[in-house]
């Protein structure tokens, strides 16, 4: 275990932040002191999603860390560990919403707070808004259907290309039969979602 970056064991002040990188995440906790870290064990480290005080040698694997934020002053850094530790024994880790950086932040700023889940979900918020463009160009466009395709005799064939105008809501075109009750212009069924 090595410390990198900022401050060298020697100088980490309870309270301090620590960061594990692993290959496409990284852990965090708090520094309480006395070479013990409090983290929130998830699921991968097998202590089922458990706020937990363990050994600095435990929570870094044998792993170089990183000091990440130092308190201001030991004060403050006392608060951070008194935090960390009225949430000891809980079980109600969540990947996205309750992790081990929602936790040391919170334990820090009294928000829960992880860059990694905002950066994982950025991608999904912009193929999600993406998606509702497509669906409301989708909805606006004049619906297809077999009755539109054909004319009676009376009225001659469809030519390529034409397009029927849309009608009115509430309006039948005669001869033409009309949507079932209960559905909207966009297919769906009123009243669902």
């Amino acid at each position: 275990m090595r410390c990198t970056g900022s401050a060298p064991i020697e100088q980490m002040i309870p309270g301090a932040q620590l960061v594990v990188r692993y290959s496409i995440y990284r852990h965090y906790g708090i520094y309480a002191g006395g070479g013990r870290v409090i983290h929130y064990a998830g699921w991968v480290r097998g202590r089922r999603g458990l706020v937990e005080e363990i050994s600095l040698d435990e929570f870094t694997e044998g792993r170089e860390f990183n000091v990440n934020l130092n308190p201001p002053d030991v004060g403050s850094g006392r608060d951070v560990v008194r935090r960390a530790r009225s949430r000891l024994g809980e079980r109600c880790y969540n990947l996205l919403e309750n992790n081990c950086e929602h936790f040391s932040t919170w334990c820090r700023l009294g928000k829960p707070r992880s860059v990694q889940v905002e950066l994982m979900a950025k991608p999904l918020r912009l193929a999600i808004a993406a998606l509702q463009v497509l669906w409301s160009v989708m909805s606006a466009l004049p619906p297809e259907s077999s009755a539109g395709a054909t004319r009676s005799r009376e009225e001659g064939p469809v030519s390529p290309g034409h397009v029927q105008a849309p009608l009115p809501i509430g309006f039948v075109r005669p001869g033409i039969p009309h949507r079932q009750a209960g559905c909207r212009a966009n297919g769906g069924i009123r009243g669902s979602s």
